[in-house]
């Protein structure tokens, strides 16, 4: 009985942080000038990849040190205090009872009438079912299949894809982007990188250059996203925002579960398989981001 009740609990939490996500990356653009969105974005994101790194040592230490009960009061008192915080954010932002009833279905008809909405999309799509592969289940199976070491060196590629991600962050803070048509160049190129370097990922079987590949894969996929959000949060008014990132986030979370059952599935029988299609997956997404920039950079 307690076991359903635990899982209930967490599904009770995925289901709240699926109405938060959205609100809450929607507030950005009210609260920063539109020229200042992607440095923002990026320091945001630069702040979360680094809390990301510190906090699996230090949870590990935290629950040697303490217990479960222990760790668990201290995420609530996090979350607590995160609340006040927000509670402190004025945001000056109207909209009509009838216009909040359309939720969801409002959102995929905005990104149905904005070309460039419907191109990062089907991108999203496509490299939303490649980022299964990334799952720890199938990173633990390539380091001892592959690259013939033990479970430490999972911990050393996801350390070094996360660094990466961080120092994309920090090039994205350091450069000053402004046109909506260069933002979107980065976004191809962005993607037909990642996906070059994930396919030498997968045929790679030495150690130290997995590292090095893991390295790029997180940065280059950190600006291509941050660019992208940029783009996203853009691309609509203000007031119908978060509408559009409902829409947007509900498609990465199916496409994402689907992407480690698929690509899960592919692993058991040859785990370089999993990463040679989640590459050609991210790779097709960057060749329809070429092909269609006239269309997506029309409206």
């Amino acid at each position: 009985m307690l076991k359903i009740v635990l899982l209930c609990c967490v599904a009770l939490i995925a289901f709240f942080d699926g109405w938060a996500a959205p609100v809450q990356s929607s507030m950005l653009p009210h609260l920063v000038d539109k020229e200042k969105l992607l440095k923002w974005n990026s320091m945001f994101n630069v702040t979360d990849q680094t809390i990301q790194i510190a906090a699996y040592p230090l949870g590990s230490f935290l629950i040697i040190s303490w217990n479960a009960t222990g760790l668990l009061w201290l995420s609530f008192s996090l979350f607590s205090l995160s609340l006040v915080f927000m509670q402190a954010i004025r945001i000056n932002a109207h909209s009509s009872k009838t216009k909040q009833k359309q939720g969801l279905k409002e959102g995929w008809k905005l990104i149905w009438h904005y070309p460039r909405l419907r191109v990062l999309l089907v991108m999203e799509v496509l490299e939303g079912m490649a980022a299964g592969v990334w799952a720890s289940a199938i990173v633990y199976v390539f380091v001892k299949e592959i690259l013939n070491k033990n479970e430490a060196w999972w911990g050393y590629i996801n350390s070094s894809f996360f660094v990466g991600t961080v120092l994309g962050g920090f090039l994205l803070l350091k450069i000053s982007v402004e046109q909506e048509k260069s933002l979107y160049h980065i976004v191809t190129l962005g993607s037909l990188l990642s996906g070059f370097f994930t396919l030498l990922f997968g045929v790679m079987s030495a150690s130290f250059l997995s590292l090095l590949l893991s390295f790029a894969i997180g940065i280059a996929l950190q600006i291509s996203a941050t660019c992208s959000y940029t783009l996203t949060q853009t691309a609509v008014p203000l007031e119908k925002l978060s509408k559009v990132l409902s829409a947007t986030l509900s498609v990465s979370y199916v496409t994402f579960g689907l992407s480690v059952l698929l690509l899960g599935a592919v692993a058991s029988l040859n785990v370089t398989a999993a990463f040679l299609t989640a590459g050609g997956l991210i790779v097709i997404s960057g060749c329809v981001g070429l092909f269609l920039r006239n269309y997506a950079l029309a409206n």
